[in-house]
């Protein structure tokens, strides 16, 4: 069969632009058993319903499910620790831990603050004429919101940018190189020592930052461990802009080649709420997630074994035609239904994308009143490798055509 071809982790073509092999996928194999030993689901419906069955999460030993791809070391101690590794009672006890930030009226709280930094970043670009998107906004604008909202100073974003960068490649890979996985773990053995420094100065002197809140959380439960702790600190300080960051470029890439689009977004009563959901769909950010099947089961017909290892498609699940009709296209007025896979589902669904929405909104909004151009034709912008998070290579901007 050609898709076993196509679909290969380390094909040059598929890994900068995945959607035709997405679609063969789905068309010829949409419960493919990849050569090194998982299953890869790339339809919309069994993608959506794996999400959300309960037989279906991740290894009782999330440590150990990390230590089957990557071995042991630092990087699966930690991301085994994570709330993302963890199946109910555990991940709900976690979940404690973060859900106060992001109820609707804590994010709204932080919605002037992100204005301030969003007209900051726009307004050096446009001062110097010209500047990286990737960098300027993309990456500064969340990686600033997040590190006010836990309280970490703008000196250690770009060095903790850097070695999350090293552990984001690794996390959702299924067959992570030997490369990889040193760099992941040397990574992680940095920011271990970073964030247990910061837990230690909260715990002195609490303030009104997450990393605050989660200390409090912590130590006034019976169930939650120190290592836990750190870890999930850890984790919140990564999902709190990797995928924002790479979502933001993507949607400003955009933006910037389909004037429609901005027109929507200047109008529309709902805020631009639909044009920010099908820029989602179009280039989901986070293209693929990983399960484990708990118990043996049926799903959509197909038989699953227990143990059974998946790899979840989420940007083939948003670009099914069975599910949304000329899906290769940027429509605005699509049906609320079915539901779009960006942010996962089930237990696991994204806890933080109320602040991913709200962020990358002030963005797209502020861009619309900017004159803030490509910097070079659309044709020359590049899509950076990776079967993980879909994300621009570079994104120059001018304020001059």
């Amino acid at each position: 069969m050609t898709t076993e071809l196509t679909w290969t982790t380390r094909d040059a073509t598929t890994l900068t632009d995945p959607y035709p092999a997405y679609q063969q996928l789905r068309h010829e194999a949409p419960w493919f058993d990849h050569p090194d030993g998982y299953t890869v689901v790339s339809r919309h419906a069994d993608v959506m319903a794996l999400l959300a069955d309960k037989a279906i999460g991740y290894e009782d030993d999330p440590v150990a499910g990390v230590e089957s791809r990557t071995g042991a070391g630092a990087f699966a101690s930690n991301i085994g620790s994570w709330l993302l590794s963890m199946n109910d009672p555990r991940h709900a006890a976690l979940r404690r831990l973060i859900g106060p930030a992001f109820m609707p009226r804590k994010v709204e709280l932080l919605r002037e603050r992100t204005k301030t930094i969003v007209s900051e970043a726009f307004d050096a670009l446009e001062s110097a004429g010209k500047g990286e998107g990737l960098q300027d906004l993309a990456f500064e604008v969340p990686s600033r919101v997040i590190c006010q909202l836990m309280g970490i100073s703008a000196e250690e974003r770009p060095r903790l940018a850097a070695l999350t960068a090293d552990v984001a490649a690794v996390l959702f890979e299924a067959t992570p190189t030997p490369e990889m996985v040193a760099a992941a773990n040397a990574a992680v053995a940095e920011i271990d020592t970073f964030f247990e420094a910061q837990v230690e100065a909260r715990r002195a002197r609490p303030g009104d930052d997450l990393i605050s809140t989660m200390v409090q959380v912590a130590d006034g439960s019976d169930d939650v461990t120190e290592y836990e702790l750190l870890a999930n600190v850890h984790f919140m300080y990564g999902a709190g802009y990797e995928e924002t960051h790479c979502f933001i470029a993507s949607g400003i890439f955009h933006l910037l080649t389909n004037p429609d689009l901005v027109t929507r977004l200047r109008t529309d009563d709902d805020g631009g709420a639909a044009v920010q959901q099908e820029l989602l769909r179009y280039d989901t950010p986070l293209q693929s997630t990983l399960r484990t099947v708990r118990e043996a089961c049926e799903v959509n017909g197909h038989a699953l074994a227990a143990g059974q290892s998946l790899q979840l498609l989420l940007g083939s699940a948003n670009r099914d035609e069975l599910a949304f009709p000329d899906p290769d296209r940027l429509i605005v007025d699509r049906p609320a239904e079915p539901r779009i896979a960006s942010f996962g589902g089930g237990n696991h669904h994204c806890a933080g994308h109320p602040l991913a929405r709200m962020v990358s909104m002030e963005v797209f909004q502020e861009l619309v009143r900017r004159p803030i151009h490509l910097g070079v034709p659309a044709e020359a912008i590049a899509w950076r490798p990776g079967n993980v998070y879909r994300c621009l290579q570079s994104l120059p901007l001018s304020t001059t055509r």
